[in-house]
């Protein structure tokens, strides 16, 4: 997937430049995730699979991936099914 250079400095920017919410933001650092590029490099399995993930929190980031056009990147390690 090509990214835009927005894309690139969103992907490797702390979450609170994001326009994630303080709950998510929060509970993002207690799972010791700081960015989205540390998400989306775990995949849809391993982020659903995470301690500390709730329905709450994976819908937000979904939403917000989507609505940046980051939501394919999340997809790409579907396969990585083992852990």
């Amino acid at each position: 997937m090509n990214l835009t250079p927005r894309q690139e400095k969103l992907l490797h920017s702390p979450l609170e430049d994001a326009a994630f919410s303080e709950s998510f933001i929060h509970q993002s650092k207690n799972m010791e995730i700081t960015s989205l590029k540390e998400i989306t490099d775990l995949g849809w399995t391993k982020v659903s699979r995470h301690e500390g993930v709730t329905n709450k929190w994976f819908a937000e980031l979904i939403t917000v991936l989507q609505k940046e056009g980051l939501l394919p990147l999340l997809y790409q390690r579907r396969k990585d099914i083992s852990g």
